[in-house]
């Protein structure tokens, strides 16, 4: 492979032997390979919840762990960090078992100590406690408001939160570090001369966090395929750049198709159907092992 070999090597080198690709890519394939649609969902949410509902609740607390970090000031590295060990967690455990609105903040303060941009353990549980039972909003200027729910409503603090990382660290058996495609993504476009489209494939990324594409494919494929649709959307040919990569470019095709289907489907997606959503989570819920003692 041409790819690997050349310029972005030294980014990729460390990634083939990382656990992300060894113990999560095996493990993910596996599952993709039995089923298309909804690998990645827990059995136990299909008992109430059907697909699309499944993908809309995955979706709705990727983006809220994105407003929220966005309102903290952290670096998007770290939300992109949060949002993957988020959909490991529910690859195996059932919002159910688990309260996605403690398993969510507890994600992305975890997600801050591994990517060393922590956040004062104050400011973290404030910015928390809006998030209550409805969405988590941010104004134009970062600060946040919640007009479906009062403090009190919240039941977690940051106690529970270091208690669920706990959790959450066993679940992923302690492999916490991660490749992401930002790096491969800057490098990829250097080497082109395609600046031009960094800002738009750089946003691109970003949205992949909201759909199961950062479980599924490779850092370098998802990279590729931002740049695909980001060249197409400016009106700049990168097909004769692509050739000379030597890729094989069905499974970058395979994802741009998946970003586009997404984008189809949460703009068809509005506050009463996600509020529907979280009242049949918050009805099947139960309190698991992690609750406020």
């Amino acid at each position: 492979n041409k790819l690997q070999e050349g310029s972005v090597s030294t980014v990729m080198a460390s990634y083939w032997g990382s656990s992300q690709y060894t113990k999560w890519g095996n493990k993910i394939k596996e599952k993709k390979d039995k089923e298309k649609e909804g690998a990645l969902h827990n059995p136990h949410d299909r008992t109430y919840l059907d697909s699309d509902e499944i993908f809309k609740a995955r979706a709705y607390f990727s983006e809220l762990i994105q407003r929220l970090g966005r309102c903290i000031q952290l670096r998007q590295r770290v939300v992109a960090t949060a949002i993957v060990y988020f959909r490991r967690f529910y690859s195996s455990n059932s919002f159910i078992e688990y309260d996605p609105r403690l398993i969510a903040p507890t994600c992305l303060y975890l997600a801050s100590k591994v990517e060393e941009c922590i956040t004062h353990a104050s400011i973290f549980e404030k910015a928390m406690l809006n998030i209550g039972n409805a969405a988590l909003s941010c104004t134009a200027d970062g600060s946040i408001y919640n007009e479906y729910s009062t403090d009190r409503e919240w039941p977690y603090n940051m106690n529970t939160i270091l208690e669920g990382e706990y959790q959450v660290l066993e679940d992923m058996d302690f492999y916490l570090i991660l490749y992401h495609p930002y790096r491969p993504l800057v490098q990829l476009l250097a080497d082109g001369h395609l600046g031009d489209i960094l800002e738009t494939a750089w946003h691109l990324v970003n949205d992949t966090y909201c759909t199961d594409i950062v479980l599924l494919y490779h850092p370098y494929i998802i990279a590729l395929a931002c740049i695909l649709i980001a060249g197409h959307r400016q009106g700049i040919n990168i097909r004769p750049w692509f050739a000379t990569l030597h890729v094989d470019m069905k499974e970058v095709w395979v994802v741009a198709e998946e970003l586009l289907d997404f984008y189809t489907r949460w703009a068809a997606v509005d506050e009463s159907q996600l509020l529907a959503i979280r009242h049949k989570i918050m009805e099947q819920w139960r309190p698991a092992a992690i609750t406020s003692k």
